[in-house]
Protein backbone atom coordinates (compact mmCIF):
# COMPACT_ATOMS: atom_id res chain seq x y z
CA UNK A 1 0.00 0.00 0.00
CA UNK A 2 1.38 3.74 -0.80
CA UNK A 3 0.47 5.92 2.26
CA UNK A 4 -1.96 9.54 1.94
CA UNK A 5 -1.33 11.38 5.48
CA UNK A 6 -2.65 8.66 7.98
CA UNK A 7 -4.19 6.44 5.55
CA UNK A 8 -2.92 3.82 3.08
CA UNK A 9 -3.92 3.88 -0.32
CA UNK A 10 -4.18 1.09 -2.95
CA UNK A 11 -5.29 -0.24 -6.66
CA UNK A 12 -8.62 -2.42 -6.30
CA UNK A 13 -7.69 -6.45 -6.00
CA UNK A 14 -9.78 -9.56 -5.54
CA UNK A 15 -9.73 -9.49 -2.04
CA UNK A 16 -11.13 -5.94 -1.56
CA UNK A 17 -14.15 -7.47 -3.13
CA UNK A 18 -16.53 -7.57 -0.26
CA UNK A 19 -15.05 -4.24 1.54
CA UNK A 20 -16.32 -2.97 -1.53
CA UNK A 21 -19.96 -3.90 -1.55
CA UNK A 22 -20.67 -3.26 1.96
CA UNK A 23 -18.87 0.12 1.82
CA UNK A 24 -21.33 1.04 -1.23
CA UNK A 25 -23.98 -0.31 1.12
CA UNK A 26 -22.97 2.19 3.61
CA UNK A 27 -23.71 4.85 1.22
CA UNK A 28 -26.72 3.46 -0.03
CA UNK A 29 -27.99 4.00 3.49
CA UNK A 30 -26.51 7.17 4.26
CA UNK A 31 -26.72 9.01 0.72
CA UNK A 32 -29.71 7.42 -1.02
CA UNK A 33 -27.07 6.52 -4.08
CA UNK A 34 -29.14 3.57 -5.01
CA UNK A 35 -26.04 2.07 -5.99
CA UNK A 36 -25.46 -1.72 -6.84
CA UNK A 37 -22.45 -3.61 -7.18
CA UNK A 38 -21.91 -7.84 -7.17
CA UNK A 39 -18.61 -9.81 -6.98
CA UNK A 40 -19.39 -10.75 -11.05
CA UNK A 41 -19.11 -7.51 -11.82
CA UNK A 42 -15.92 -6.40 -9.82
CA UNK A 43 -14.19 -9.46 -11.65
CA UNK A 44 -15.06 -8.28 -14.46
CA UNK A 45 -13.65 -4.96 -13.89
CA UNK A 46 -10.38 -6.83 -12.61
CA UNK A 47 -10.11 -8.60 -16.12
CA UNK A 48 -9.78 -5.45 -17.80
CA UNK A 49 -6.36 -3.59 -16.79
CA UNK A 50 -7.81 -0.18 -18.05
CA UNK A 51 -10.69 -0.50 -15.14
CA UNK A 52 -8.33 -2.06 -12.45
CA UNK A 53 -5.53 0.60 -12.55
CA UNK A 54 -8.37 3.11 -12.48
CA UNK A 55 -9.79 2.17 -9.02
CA UNK A 56 -8.08 3.19 -5.84
CA UNK A 57 -9.19 2.36 -2.48
CA UNK A 58 -8.32 4.01 0.90
CA UNK A 59 -7.91 2.25 3.93
CA UNK A 60 -7.27 2.91 7.63
CA UNK A 61 -6.14 0.04 10.02
CA UNK A 62 -7.85 -2.43 7.69
CA UNK A 63 -11.30 -0.83 6.97
CA UNK A 64 -12.16 0.61 3.75
CA UNK A 65 -12.95 4.74 4.28
CA UNK A 66 -12.64 5.72 0.69
CA UNK A 67 -13.27 5.37 -3.19
CA UNK A 68 -11.74 6.89 -6.00
CA UNK A 69 -12.02 6.28 -10.05
CA UNK A 70 -10.81 7.62 -13.21
CA UNK A 71 -12.83 5.86 -15.94
CA UNK A 72 -11.65 6.92 -19.46
CA UNK A 73 -15.16 8.03 -21.25
CA UNK A 74 -16.67 5.56 -23.80
CA UNK A 75 -16.67 8.17 -26.44
CA UNK A 76 -13.02 10.08 -26.43
CA UNK A 77 -9.65 8.55 -25.25
CA UNK A 78 -8.56 12.05 -24.52
CA UNK A 79 -12.26 12.47 -21.46
CA UNK A 80 -12.87 10.29 -18.66
CA UNK A 81 -15.06 10.82 -15.41
CA UNK A 82 -13.95 10.81 -12.07
CA UNK A 83 -15.69 9.32 -8.88
CA UNK A 84 -15.20 9.81 -5.38
CA UNK A 85 -16.79 8.22 -2.41
CA UNK A 86 -15.87 8.95 1.26
CA UNK A 87 -17.21 6.76 4.29
CA UNK A 88 -19.69 9.12 6.60
CA UNK A 89 -17.55 8.80 9.66
CA UNK A 90 -14.53 10.14 7.96
CA UNK A 91 -15.68 12.97 5.56
CA UNK A 92 -14.52 16.43 6.56
CA UNK A 93 -10.63 15.36 7.16
CA UNK A 94 -9.22 15.70 3.93
CA UNK A 95 -9.72 12.00 2.52
CA UNK A 96 -11.92 13.29 -0.61
CA UNK A 97 -9.03 15.71 -1.23
CA UNK A 98 -6.14 12.55 -1.52
CA UNK A 99 -8.22 10.96 -3.28
CA UNK A 100 -8.95 13.79 -5.62
CA UNK A 101 -5.28 14.34 -5.82
CA UNK A 102 -4.47 10.63 -6.52
CA UNK A 103 -7.30 10.83 -9.14
CA UNK A 104 -5.74 13.99 -11.16
CA UNK A 105 -2.28 12.18 -11.21
CA UNK A 106 -4.09 9.25 -13.14
CA UNK A 107 -5.81 11.52 -15.06
CA UNK A 108 -2.74 13.21 -16.70
CA UNK A 109 -0.89 9.34 -16.96
CA UNK A 110 -4.00 9.13 -19.24
CA UNK A 111 -3.64 12.37 -21.13
CA UNK A 112 -6.93 13.06 -20.36
CA UNK A 113 -7.83 16.48 -21.53
CA UNK A 114 -11.60 16.95 -19.72
CA UNK A 115 -13.31 14.99 -17.02
CA UNK A 116 -16.56 14.70 -15.43
CA UNK A 117 -18.18 14.41 -12.13
CA UNK A 118 -21.40 14.47 -10.17
CA UNK A 119 -23.12 14.63 -7.25
CA UNK A 120 -26.17 14.55 -5.20
CA UNK A 121 -27.30 17.99 -4.39
CA UNK A 122 -27.42 17.37 -0.59
CA UNK A 123 -24.07 15.40 -0.54
CA UNK A 124 -22.27 18.18 0.54
CA UNK A 125 -19.16 16.70 0.87
CA UNK A 126 -18.33 16.20 -2.34
CA UNK A 127 -19.83 19.39 -4.24
CA UNK A 128 -17.65 21.62 -2.01
CA UNK A 129 -15.07 19.11 -3.43
CA UNK A 130 -15.98 20.01 -6.98
CA UNK A 131 -16.32 23.39 -6.42
CA UNK A 132 -12.60 24.24 -4.81
CA UNK A 133 -11.00 22.87 -7.65
CA UNK A 134 -12.79 24.76 -9.93
CA UNK A 135 -15.41 22.37 -11.71
CA UNK A 136 -18.37 23.95 -13.92
CA UNK A 137 -21.88 22.38 -13.71
CA UNK A 138 -22.62 21.94 -17.01
CA UNK A 139 -26.15 20.05 -16.42
CA UNK A 140 -28.60 18.67 -14.39
CA UNK A 141 -30.60 15.63 -13.43
CA UNK A 142 -33.51 14.67 -11.89
CA UNK A 143 -33.87 11.17 -9.88
CA UNK A 144 -37.60 10.67 -10.43
CA UNK A 145 -39.36 7.16 -8.68
CA UNK A 146 -43.01 5.61 -9.13
CA UNK A 147 -44.04 3.71 -6.14
CA UNK A 148 -45.69 1.12 -7.57
CA UNK A 149 -47.37 -0.66 -4.63
CA UNK A 150 -51.26 -0.64 -4.88
CA UNK A 151 -50.62 0.90 -8.46
CA UNK A 152 -53.03 -0.42 -11.14
CA UNK A 153 -50.94 -1.01 -14.37
CA UNK A 154 -51.84 -1.26 -17.87
CA UNK A 155 -49.37 -2.99 -20.11
CA UNK A 156 -49.61 -1.46 -23.73
CA UNK A 157 -48.38 -4.00 -25.39
CA UNK A 158 -50.04 -5.52 -28.78
CA UNK A 159 -49.37 -8.32 -31.09
CA UNK A 160 -46.78 -7.05 -33.30
CA UNK A 161 -44.67 -6.20 -30.64
CA UNK A 162 -41.81 -8.05 -28.41
CA UNK A 163 -39.76 -7.45 -25.45
CA UNK A 164 -37.13 -9.92 -24.95
CA UNK A 165 -34.03 -9.69 -22.53
CA UNK A 166 -30.90 -10.06 -24.28
CA UNK A 167 -27.03 -10.77 -24.15
CA UNK A 168 -23.74 -10.28 -25.08
CA UNK A 169 -24.42 -11.34 -28.53
CA UNK A 170 -26.55 -8.31 -29.45
CA UNK A 171 -23.89 -6.30 -28.48
CA UNK A 172 -23.41 -4.47 -31.67
CA UNK A 173 -26.98 -3.82 -32.66
CA UNK A 174 -27.19 -2.77 -28.72
CA UNK A 175 -23.91 -0.20 -29.26
CA UNK A 176 -26.05 1.04 -32.48
CA UNK A 177 -29.16 1.93 -30.91
CA UNK A 178 -27.06 3.76 -27.96
CA UNK A 179 -25.46 5.76 -29.93
CA UNK A 180 -28.77 6.70 -32.10
CA UNK A 181 -30.64 7.49 -28.81
CA UNK A 182 -27.72 8.99 -26.71
CA UNK A 183 -24.84 10.18 -29.22
CA UNK A 184 -26.83 11.90 -32.30
CA UNK A 185 -25.14 15.44 -33.28
CA UNK A 186 -22.63 14.88 -30.38
CA UNK A 187 -18.99 14.47 -31.36
CA UNK A 188 -17.89 10.43 -30.28
CA UNK A 189 -19.67 7.69 -30.38
CA UNK A 190 -19.72 4.70 -27.38
CA UNK A 191 -17.81 1.77 -28.68
CA UNK A 192 -18.60 -1.80 -28.33
CA UNK A 193 -15.90 -2.39 -25.83
CA UNK A 194 -17.16 0.98 -23.87
CA UNK A 195 -20.43 -0.58 -23.58
CA UNK A 196 -19.62 -4.50 -23.08
CA UNK A 197 -19.49 -3.57 -18.94
CA UNK A 198 -23.58 -3.23 -19.06
CA UNK A 199 -23.83 -7.37 -19.67
CA UNK A 200 -21.57 -7.87 -17.00
CA UNK A 201 -23.57 -7.13 -14.24
CA UNK A 202 -25.88 -10.03 -13.43
CA UNK A 203 -28.55 -7.67 -11.46
CA UNK A 204 -29.00 -6.01 -14.59
CA UNK A 205 -31.23 -7.02 -17.27
CA UNK A 206 -30.89 -5.49 -20.86
CA UNK A 207 -34.52 -5.71 -22.78
CA UNK A 208 -35.10 -5.04 -26.49
CA UNK A 209 -38.33 -4.04 -27.70
CA UNK A 210 -38.85 -5.43 -31.33
CA UNK A 211 -41.76 -5.13 -33.96
CA UNK A 212 -41.46 -8.80 -35.98
CA UNK A 213 -37.40 -8.81 -35.43
CA UNK A 214 -37.16 -5.05 -36.52
CA UNK A 215 -35.17 -3.63 -33.54
CA UNK A 216 -36.50 -0.53 -32.24
CA UNK A 217 -36.03 0.12 -28.81
CA UNK A 218 -33.88 -0.90 -25.43
CA UNK A 219 -33.76 -0.15 -22.08
CA UNK A 220 -31.96 -1.51 -18.71
CA UNK A 221 -33.50 -2.05 -15.37
CA UNK A 222 -31.37 -3.12 -12.49
CA UNK A 223 -32.82 -5.07 -9.88
CA UNK A 224 -32.01 -3.66 -6.59
CA UNK A 225 -33.65 -6.75 -4.27
CA UNK A 226 -32.39 -5.25 -0.84
CA UNK A 227 -33.86 -2.12 -1.21
CA UNK A 228 -36.78 -3.22 -3.29
CA UNK A 229 -35.84 -0.81 -6.28
CA UNK A 230 -35.78 -1.60 -9.96
CA UNK A 231 -33.35 1.17 -11.75
CA UNK A 232 -34.58 2.48 -15.04
CA UNK A 233 -31.45 3.52 -17.07
CA UNK A 234 -30.15 3.77 -21.02
CA UNK A 235 -34.13 4.05 -22.59
CA UNK A 236 -33.41 4.44 -25.93
CA UNK A 237 -35.92 4.43 -29.14
CA UNK A 238 -34.37 4.87 -32.82
CA UNK A 239 -34.88 7.94 -34.32
CA UNK A 240 -36.95 6.86 -37.14
CA UNK A 241 -39.63 5.16 -34.28
CA UNK A 242 -39.59 8.37 -32.17
CA UNK A 243 -43.32 10.37 -31.70
CA UNK A 244 -45.26 7.09 -32.28
CA UNK A 245 -45.72 6.15 -28.85
CA UNK A 246 -43.14 3.47 -28.41
CA UNK A 247 -41.06 5.18 -25.54
CA UNK A 248 -44.57 5.44 -23.62
CA UNK A 249 -44.62 1.46 -24.22
CA UNK A 250 -40.97 0.93 -23.61
CA UNK A 251 -41.45 2.16 -19.91
CA UNK A 252 -44.48 0.30 -19.09
CA UNK A 253 -43.29 -3.01 -20.03
CA UNK A 254 -40.17 -1.55 -18.49
CA UNK A 255 -42.34 -1.09 -15.43
CA UNK A 256 -44.06 -4.31 -15.33
CA UNK A 257 -40.73 -6.14 -15.34
CA UNK A 258 -39.92 -4.23 -12.00
CA UNK A 259 -43.67 -5.14 -10.50
CA UNK A 260 -43.35 -8.58 -11.42
CA UNK A 261 -39.91 -9.42 -9.08
CA UNK A 262 -42.12 -7.98 -6.61
CA UNK A 263 -40.34 -4.67 -6.13
CA UNK A 264 -41.73 -1.92 -4.91
CA UNK A 265 -40.13 1.32 -6.54
CA UNK A 266 -39.32 2.31 -10.36
CA UNK A 267 -36.38 4.65 -10.15
CA UNK A 268 -34.50 6.78 -12.97
CA UNK A 269 -32.51 9.83 -13.60
CA UNK A 270 -33.53 12.42 -16.13
CA UNK A 271 -31.36 15.43 -17.71
CA UNK A 272 -33.37 18.62 -16.56
CA UNK A 273 -33.46 19.99 -19.68
CA UNK A 274 -35.07 17.11 -21.57
CA UNK A 275 -38.80 17.93 -21.39
CA UNK A 276 -40.48 15.10 -23.33
CA UNK A 277 -38.71 12.49 -21.58
CA UNK A 278 -40.08 14.61 -18.42
CA UNK A 279 -43.31 14.97 -20.04
CA UNK A 280 -43.37 10.94 -20.22
CA UNK A 281 -42.23 9.73 -16.59
CA UNK A 282 -44.43 12.37 -14.76
CA UNK A 283 -47.28 11.11 -17.30
CA UNK A 284 -46.57 7.82 -15.94
CA UNK A 285 -46.41 9.26 -12.26
CA UNK A 286 -43.29 9.76 -11.44
CA UNK A 287 -42.32 12.48 -8.97
CA UNK A 288 -39.29 14.10 -8.89
CA UNK A 289 -37.06 12.78 -5.34
CA UNK A 290 -33.83 14.81 -5.78
CA UNK A 291 -31.36 16.80 -7.44
CA UNK A 292 -28.07 15.61 -9.01
CA UNK A 293 -25.38 18.07 -10.23
CA UNK A 294 -23.12 17.15 -13.54
CA UNK A 295 -19.47 18.86 -13.62
CA UNK A 296 -16.55 19.14 -15.55
CA UNK A 297 -13.47 20.50 -15.39
CA UNK A 298 -10.37 20.82 -18.38
CA UNK A 299 -6.58 20.35 -18.07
Amino acid sequence: MNKVSNFQWKVIEKEDKKNIINFIKVLNEVDNLEATVSEEMLDYFLSKPNFKDSMFLIYEEGKLIGIGTCISSGTSKYEGGFEVYVHPKFRGMGIEDSIYDILVKKAKEKKLRKVTASSNEDIEYLRSLFERNKFKEYEYMWHMKLHLRDKKFESLENNELSFVKTDIKDLSRFTDLMNDGFREGKEGKYTEEALENKFSDPNTDIYLLKKDDELIACTSITFQEEMSIGYISGLAVYKIYRGKGFGQILLNLSIRKIKERGLDTASLHVVGTNESALKLYKKSGFDECGKVIRYEKEF
